[in-house]
């Protein structure tokens, strides 16, 4: 039965991720026929004043409609949680054969994709952009390959010798913090929606703002509670284990917090 929750989440949420999906790539490739002519034209004398400023704004609208569509991914996904559980909707919802459980783990997967789909949508647009933008270059289409080399070559040092295992532990902490934020999501938005009669997404922010809020505030004593004991170059590295350690700790409470009050404390009549 959770294979068909999250089906059908994810069916009422594909259409929505697709058109953003679609825009971002108009996105794209208007951000990289902007910039080609950026180029183009820094390197000829005739310069057209007006037309220039018309396509830096452009290319600046460009850049917003990416992170807006990315942005509108994710809001759309939470959206979804709140409408399918909170409102008339959610009456149907809770009414089925299925676990509490398997109803917030439908739509913490659900939100996940949605999140993983955003992230996916932004690289491949910024990617588009990117080689749009490099076949402005002379030659680039004769000596494409070894361009894309170089520059592959030039961002290898983020993966390889010394810095790679730093930048794999900030990458992989990143990833994790991102993924655990879920819940904490979802427990704000269930906040909202069962404690406000009105204003209910305020109320949302409010909780997300203080559980964020309660998270900053035991980091910054736990550090500085061992800042004398720890070296001064494995401070670093210490805050960002503990901040990933807490915020998975965070996570796991804000599930099982969420899952009492749609348990126990929601109102279906």
């Amino acid at each position: 039965m959770f294979a068909k929750l999250l089906k059908y989440e994810w069916r009422a949420t594909k259409g929505f991720v697709w058109l953003m999906f679609l825009i971002s790539l108009s996105a794209a490739v208007v951000g990289g026929l902007t910039t080609q002519y950026l180029f183009r034209i820094s390197q000829s004398q005739d310069q057209q004043p007006v037309l220039t400023v018309l396509v830096l704004l452009m290319f600046m609208a460009a850049m917003v409609a990416l992170l807006i569509c990315a942005a509108a991914t994710l809001y759309f996904t939470f959206w979804r949680f709140y409408r399918s559980r909170f409102t008339q909707e959610g009456y149907l919802t809770f009414t089925l054969p299925v676990t509490s459980h398997q109803i917030l783990l439908s739509s913490i997967v659900n939100c996940l994709l949605g999140a993983l789909c955003a992230l996916g949508t932004l690289l491949v647009s910024y990617l588009l952009m990117g080689l749009i933008t490099l076949s402005a270059m002379p030659g680039f289409f004769g000596a494409r390959w070894e361009i894309l080399e170089s520059l592959f070559k030039g961002a290898s040092w983020l993966f390889t010798g010394e810095n790679a295992p730093l930048f794999w532990q900030m990458l992989s902490q990143m990833l994790l913090g991102a993924v655990f934020e879920i819940p904490v999501i979802m427990l704000a938005i269930t906040l909202g929606a069962l404690l406000a009669k009105k204003q209910k997404a305020i109320l949302g922010v409010v909780a997300y703002y203080i559980i964020q809020v309660a998270q900053l505030l035991i980091t910054g004593v736990v550090m500085g509670a061992t800042s004398n004991s720890i070296m001064q170059a494995d401070s670093f590295s210490f805050t960002f284990d503990f901040s990933t350690i807490l915020g998975i700790v965070v996570s796991v409470g804000s599930y099982f917090l969420m899952h009492y009050l749609v348990s126990r404390k929601l109102n279906l009549a």
